[in-house]
């Protein structure tokens, strides 16, 4: 059976411009990797990204590993927006290394435990030689949407 994340592989090398998440488009990354338990996507540091010192603001880092994450778990059981979605029960995130405007990030996801209401997951931000710059744990609630 196809999931999500079948119809993300051929958008590998395109940009999250068309995200369903107006953030997701905002960040605009590009899809690097899809796979079974989550993906990759790379981010150029723009200057409205940085602190007053030119440094990957630290809520852009948690910003960049909360969407990826999240995306991680829509994508991968298909859900549907219109009936409900993963809303964050926590974020904690260990910053260990920073990046500079101009530089690129690649985050990437995983799911460590899927449950019926709560999922979890965590998320890695690297630098372009493989530098882990965050590392990142969250628990997602599904939620309902009720019209």
């Amino acid at each position: 059976m196809e999931n999500g994340l079948d119809t993300l592989r051929p958008m590998i090398g395109q940009t999250t411009s068309n995200s369903p998440s107006p953030l997701g488009c905002w960040l605009n990354g590009t899809l690097q990797e899809v796979g079974e338990n989550g993906v990759k996507i790379a981010y150029v540091v723009r200057a409205e990204m940085t602190n007053p010192v030119g440094i990957l603001h630290g809520g852009m880092v948690a910003t960049m590993l909360d969407d990826i994450m999240g995306m991680t778990i829509m994508v991968k059981y298909q859900a549907n927006l219109a009936q409900f979605f993963y809303s964050t029960v926590n974020l904690h995130v260990d910053y260990l290394a920073s990046a500079r405007e101009g530089a690129t990030v690649i985050a990437s996801s995983s799911i460590t435990k899927a449950g019926n209401k709560i999922m979890n997951a965590e998320g890695w931000l690297h630098d372009s030689s493989g530098k882990l710059l965050a590392h990142s744990t969250s628990n997602l609630l599904k939620v309902e949407i009720r019209a």
